[in-house]
């Protein structure tokens, strides 16, 4: 019996090789305007424009404790929850068919790559690579303190 594979759109993010399950991605664009948002949470860069779709951009590096990404070429749009959201890279690269059996849980105490990764695999060249989970990013902001926004303390009535 054939293992089952899956395909995976390969990326970097401040230097560093990642994936994300093709099925979650929706398209590639070219690097797209940013707008910040003042006092978001750390890991959104702001929000980008789409096709007058107004979409949450999430810094990569940042979600998974990397130095700054020194520009942003691509924007990774995936869908998760019903929404869509950019996730922002250096360079979107080729697509890559992994054996599930390839996948390897990251370990709980490791701090690299900070929850945004549940498991890593190794390229056919072997590098480990961080597979990126969307929905746990997701739940990461959902539980996270927000933070006052600098206008909000500037303000009042």
């Amino acid at each position: 019996m054939m293992p089952v594979q899956d395909d995976y759109l390969v990326f970097a993010a401040a230097g560093q090789k990642c994936a994300l399950p093709a099925l979650d991605v929706r398209e590639v664009a070219r690097r797209l305007p940013l707008t910040p948002v003042p006092g978001a949470c750390t890991g959104i860069a702001g929000i980008v424009n789409l096709r007058g779709h107004v979409l949450t951009a999430l810094d990569t590096a940042a979600l998974l404790a990397l130095p700054q990404m020194s520009s942003c070429a691509a924007n990774i749009i995936v869908a998760a929850d019903g929404r869509f959201y950019s996730l922002l890279a250096d360079a979107a690269g080729d697509m890559l068919r992994l054996p599930r059996e390839s996948l390897h849980p990251l370990d709980a105490g490791a701090q690299m790559w900070r929850g945004a990764a549940s498991r890593i695999c190794r390229s056919p060249q072997g590098e480990i690579i961080p597979l990126l989970d969307i929905p746990r990013v997701l739940r990461g902001f959902s539980e996270a303190p927000k933070k006052e926004s600098a206008v909000a303390r500037e303000y009042v009535p």
